[in-house]
């Protein structure tokens, strides 16, 4: 299960990596591919709950499973949060502090994911 989970987390990686790719300047990316993106995202981080549940690493040892989900669901706040603050309106008229937001919040993921990767 360790591994399903490890996959989880790796496809998690890679729609961020595509993320990153499909908003490196302004004005040139595809707003639907944007949107497919995020939501995409958002499953893929939504599978990482769901599987982390069952993990029987996790399941056995109970401090681990709350500290994953506790570092999870902030992740996943954060995501929630940019998410909402930066429709495609705002993406627009503010490019530059989209991009401060973003590297922000990537950071905070890419903890999360390398946290995660090295304790399951």
């Amino acid at each position: 299960m360790a591994s399903e989970l490890l996959t989880a987390i790796q496809t998690a990686q890679q729609t961020q990596r595509d993320l990153i790719a499909a908003t490196d300047a302004p004005g040139r990316y595809d707003e639907r591919q944007l949107v497919r993106l995020r939501g995409k995202f958002q499953k893929d981080m939504l599978a990482i709950s769901h599987i982390s549940q069952d993990d029987p690493g996790l399941k056995a040892d109970r401090e681990k499973y709350l500290e994953f989900s506790k570092r999870h669901r902030e992740t996943q706040d954060m995501l929630s949060r940019h998410q909402s603050s930066w429709m495609l309106r705002e993406i627009e008229r503010d490019w530059e502090g989209y991009q401060k937001a973003t590297m922000e919040l990537r950071k905070a993921q890419d903890e999360f994911f390398d946290w995660a990767k090295r304790s399951i």
